[in-house]
């Protein structure tokens, strides 16, 4: 009977109940699908960082990053790349030297962040040979070639094949140290600090150059997993950051990526939160617009015997039938949506630099669970939350002053 009478009285005014399951509906749909974005930005803005250049997370010696002294050189380096590499959480590590230089052709002298890299181990873990836009990529066997960036290029006036002269000191005594390199290749990366001011060499010549043996100072590494590439695990952490050295995590290395991640949840949550108050009230002022209509007839309920309960529960399940019915067409629509633009892909911020770093890819939406339990669950809750103070209402009418006011 309540079942009935439920669905009977949601059909009575079929465009206010349109109205509200469009609201209830559609408000669904925008959230599954602004959840799925938003963790397809996360992604992409992840994977922008960490297979560009910085990795999934970087080995130094401590307080190197501060200082970029040429001494600090990573302790023990052959016994941390034996345990990286046997480590069943890694897929690939490689090691790099680091040395602030000034750079100079006969246009103008500018300072570079000079990266002395092993070509085919680099070529895996990074994509600096992906974005070689001329000339070509450094090999093993020839040590007088540099890698310049696409802007430094330009303020340099150089081409492939011109050459340039780096200036550095030598670790531990200061000697200033210079080399003439020919431009090899032109790499553009997409983000205006690493094509301005880096420039790559081989790393036989770089450790050299900067007088610090066969010593690195830094070692880049990527996780098997992507739970712990969004994740890194602590206790892989903490192992290697032991005898003076320090292992980071992408989240440490580029904290604006990671605190751009948790503001896109934050601000989620508060949609979510706006969403369902408008949800509530909206709902809330379609029960009270109901019982209004209906005054004579609960008046005539209460007088011919029905309990309070009856109708507060009728009120309440007119309430939960349209957020289940909304919640239904709200699920197709925002999966719909979901499903198109994860096919075709969001390339309208492709290119732009977000955080200090770039979206070279088209962002496409991820399915969540939540998407399909929390969210319509949530509707759900929040319209019979809404319903219970307009049938707490309904329920205390009273017959004489209902049926006179009709």
């Amino acid at each position: 009977m309540v079942f009935k009478l439920g669905f009977r009285n949601i059909l009575r005014n079929k465009r206010r109940t349109i109205i509200t399951c469009m609201i209830m509906g559609l408000g669904l749909a925008a959230l599954i699908f602004a959840d799925a974005f938003l963790r397809g930005l996360n992604q992409n803005m992840i994977d922008s960082v960490t297979n560009s250049f910085i990795g999934d997370g970087q080995i130094h010696r401590k307080e190197f990053l501060k200082t970029r002294e040429l001494e600090k050189t990573i302790l023990n380096t052959p016994q941390v790349l034996s345990d990286l590499n046997q480590n069943p959480l890694i897929r690939l590590s490689n090691p790099r030297t680091i040395a602030s230089a000034m750079i100079a052709s006969p246009t103008d002298v500018l300072p570079v962040a000079l990266y002395g890299i092993k070509p085919l181990e680099e070529s895996l873990i990074s994509s600096i040979k992906e974005s070689i836009i001329a000339g070509d990529y450094l090999n093993s066997y020839d040590q007088e070639k540099i890698l310049i960036g696409e802007k430094l290029a330009k303020f340099l006036g150089a081409s492939v094949g011109d050459k340039l002269v780096v200036t550095t000191s030598q670790a531990k005594t200061g000697i200033l140290s210079q080399e003439l390199f020919r431009v090899g290749g032109i790499f553009k990366m997409k983000n205006k600090d690493m094509d301005s001011s880096m420039a790559f060499i081989n790393m036989e010549k770089s450790q050299s150059f900067m007088g610090i043996g066969t010593d690195v100072h830094e070692i880049v590494f990527k996780f098997k997993n992507r739970q712990d590439v969004v994740n890194p695990p602590n206790s892989f952490l903490e192992q290697f950051s032991a005898n003076d050295n320090e292992a980071l995590s992408w989240k440490k290395l580029v904290p604006a990526i990671d605190a751009g991640i948790q503001l896109t949840t934050y601000s989620l949550s508060i949609g979510s939160i706006i969403l369902f108050a408008v949800i509530a009230l909206s709902t809330m002022n379609t029960l009270f617009m109901s019982i209004y209509e209906r005054m004579y007839e609960f008046g005539i309920m209460k007088a011919i015997g029905t309990r309070a309960t009856f109708i507060f529960k009728l009120i309440v399940l007119e309430a939960g039938s349209l957020a289940l019915v909304s919640s239904f067409f709200g699920l197709i629509l925002g999966n719909l949506l979901t499903v198109l633009t994860r096919w075709t892909g969001i390339n309208h911020l492709t290119d732009v630099e977000y955080l200090g770093t770039t979206i070279k890819t088209a962002i496409r939406p991820v399915f969540h669970s939540n998407q399909w339990t929390v969210y319509p669950l949530a509707i759900i809750i929040f319209a019979i939350l809404a319903a219970l103070y307009p049938a707490f209402s309904a329920a205390r009418i009273i017959p004489t002053k209902s049926m006179r006011r009709d």
